[in-house]
């Protein structure tokens, strides 16, 4: 009922439109107005960041767009001045919070990652702290956990992304050959954080030390 108050609305204001350009188009209200307008006729440009965003629009049989609505030059040279535009994208924000806890053996570091709205995460690591707050050398992995092949987590994701155990043989960098308690001090004093990365941003997407 909706879309059809919404369509009529459409062809009444702009009745000669060529094509519409859609963000959002892979969410739930995107995904129904995308299959409402293909039954219709009309041609249809969507904006697609992750991959299974794009390889579904495609299947639908709009043209897809690669990019992020946030990245300033995702729309140059994508629109005409007679094109008409559905914007549904909200600004969702993405978060995440890191648990750290020495075993009971002595000998491990329980950890547990919970993310929201992460989009296609490729790897989690701890990293030492630079200059300025900034992420530096890589001391231990999180996601893919030990012994995993690398495993990208396509879509959004909110959740537990990882839970494990890390021993002092996981270490590499700095940390190579250190004992486990002083992991868990970088950790404590802010010298160590957390660091998702994602397709989107290999160099890292969220990032977080203690204060």
């Amino acid at each position: 009922m909706l879309l059809s108050i919404y369509y009529s609305l459409l062809t009444t204001v702009f009745p000669e439109v060529q094509l519409i350009f859609i963000t959002g188009a892979s969410g739930f209200v995107g995904g129904h107005l995308v299959d409402y307008l293909l039954a219709k006729g009309h041609r249809l440009r969507c904006l697609a960041r992750s991959d299974g965003a794009k390889k579904s629009l495609s299947a639908k049989g709009a043209e897809v767009i690669s990019g992020d609505v946030t990245q300033v030059g995702t729309l140059h040279n994508v629109l005409n001045s007679d094109d008409f535009v559905v914007h549904l994208v909200g600004i969702i924000e993405e978060k995440g919070t890191a648990t750290f806890e020495k075993g009971k053996d002595g000998n491990s570091v329980h950890y547990k990652l919970d993310v929201e709205n992460v989009n296609d995460v490729t790897a989690v690591h701890v990293h030492m702290v630079g200059d300025q707050g900034f992420p530096r050398d890589i001391l231990v992995g999180l996601y893919p956990a030990k012994g995993q092949a690398p495993s990208p987590r396509e879509g959004s994701f909110t959740g537990t992304l990882a839970e494990g155990d890390i021993t002092a043989d996981q270490f590499i960098g700095p940390m190579k050959h250190e004992p486990l308690k002083d992991l868990l001090k970088m950790l404590k004093d802010g010298r160590a954080g957390v660091m998702v990365h994602t397709k989107q941003n290999p160099k890292g997407e969220l990032w977080g030390a203690k204060d």
